[in-house]
């Protein structure tokens, strides 16, 4: 099986990392378009634009699936993609990460003070998709949404244990620290689960669920025709391969992967 992962940049490296783990031996594109991002700070018609020219790019990868490894993109533009490429399936990351969310809140003891927050980018957020679809789940309102602009370009950096990313972060959910019940927090950004620990300092005993594992597990529930044969292949596509962080590619080398750019 060819499995396509599409992000605006490199975030859904973290998707791809994850979907490496749960399916071995298939086949995988990863296309990042590096030359247009960030998505998260665009206007809904400038991202479903240039969705639909990676649309177009990717339907020439002959791919049996595609996730879109992108919540701005999966927030604002899952259906341009679904329409160009029909009747290849077509995967966000919106409901996986909602799936999850909920499912961890049904384990926990009911308390009408358990915050449930979205922690994103601008356009993710602004969307509001994920407090609808979470509603849509389960009757409970403490939903809160939190954009976290600053935190992607510093992760991009490498500074993960950074305590200027810290700080940072410290200052984005400082209103939500004092909840006197422990939360779930959604990490609604492909570039956050490089920062999970990060996170989890910021808001300890919360509940952080982690987009990109999220979404594997999805797909696992798919119950696609997988491959019994051991060949792994990755096949990179980058729209401007200079933007690729030497973070992303050390990430890859450490499972044997080489990205050629």
């Amino acid at each position: 099986m060819k499995i396509g992962v599409f992000d605006s940049g490199i975030g859904g490296m973290t998707v791809l990392k994850e979907l490496i783990k749960t399916f071995p031996n298939e086949n995988f594109v990863y296309y990042g378009d590096t030359a247009n991002v960030p998505y998260g700070t665009k206007s809904s018609s400038q991202i479903r634009n240039l969705c639909q020219e990676a649309a177009y790019s990717l339907k020439t990868k002959n791919l049996d699936v595609l996730v879109i490894a992108c919540n701005t993109a999966s927030a604002i533009a899952l259906d341009v993609f679904k329409k160009i490429l029909f009747p290849l399936p077509v995967f966000g990351v919106v409901e996986p990460g909602v799936s999850a969310v909920v499912e961890q809140f049904q384990k926990l003891p009911f308390d009408p003070q358990r915050r449930i927050l979205i922690l994103g980018t601008k356009a993710t957020i602004k969307s509001q998709i994920y407090s609808l679809e979470i509603r849509k789940a389960i009757a409970f309102n403490q939903i809160s949404e939190q954009s976290c602009p600053l935190a992607v370009p510093m992760i991009e950096e490498g500074w993960v244990n950074s305590p200027i990313l810290l700080s940072t972060l410290q200052e984005y959910v400082k209103t939500y620290q004092h909840d006197k019940i422990p939360g779930i927090a959604l990490l609604a950004c492909t570039h956050y689960p490089w920062a999970i620990g990060a996170f989890q300092k910021v808001l300890p005993n919360w509940n952080i669920v982690d987009s990109a594992k999220a979404v594997a597990e999805f797909l696992l529930r798919q119950q696609f025709s997988l491959s019994q044969k051991n060949d792994l292949t990755v096949q990179w596509f980058f729209t401007d391969p200079e933007a690729v962080t030497p973070m992303a590619l050390n990430d890859f080398q450490q499972m044997g992967l080489t990205i050629a750019l």
